[in-house]
């Protein structure tokens, strides 16, 4: 595909968020699909429309909404890709930082848990011809997976309810400073 092409997909996406006006995002989510994480985010970042600045509550909800639609280790990709919106762009949305760090939490934590069942399910390979490891060693990939990588979802998880709990509290903060209490 060549960049005249690219750039005409980027413009499609960013005017069909756009013409969704946060109603339904299903031609964006199309668009979407057939497109890389980074031709989505450049598709974000243009200056017309300007999505971030002017549109920062739609960008959230097509981001939000493509993501969910990832699986779970593009799904991370994509969130550190988008990271860097929250604090240029959108940053006066509420919790703007926030959002983007519990979002890189709780999906980093998805994508903890696929590599998991992914290193013990190798262990289904012990002893076929082709490998040079048998029972004992699947089961230590079975460890692995059920131990520190099992541990870091748990820490991942927990910290993304951490924050979550952090920004009610906050909010809670302001509403008393604002009420005069």
């Amino acid at each position: 595909m060549d960049t005249y092409e690219i750039e005409a997909k980027r413009q499609r996406l960013a005017e069909a968020i756009l013409a969704a006006g946060g109603a339904d995002l299903s031609a964006a989510l199309d668009y979407a699909a057939h497109m890389s994480i980074a031709d989505v985010v450049e598709a974000l970042q243009r200056q017309e429309p300007d999505l971030l600045f002017d549109h920062s509550e739609l960008c959230d909800a097509f981001i939000r909404a493509w993501l969910d639609q990832l699986p779970p280790l593009e799904r991370f990709a994509a969130t550190v890709e988008v990271s860097g919106l929250y604090t240029t762009g959108m940053v006066w949305l509420p919790h703007a930082e926030d959002r983007s760090v519990e979002r890189i939490l709780r999906f980093a934590a998805e994508a903890v848990t696929e590599m998991g069942a992914r290193i013990a399910g190798e262990g289904i390979l012990a002893g076929t011809p082709d490998t040079s490891f048998g029972p004992t060693f699947a089961l230590k990939l079975s460890a692995l997976a059920d131990g520190p990588v099992g541990d870091l979802r748990t820490e991942l998880i927990a910290r993304a309810d951490e924050l979550r709990e952090l920004q009610r509290l906050d909010d809670e903060r302001e509403a008393q400073e604002e009420g005069g209490g």
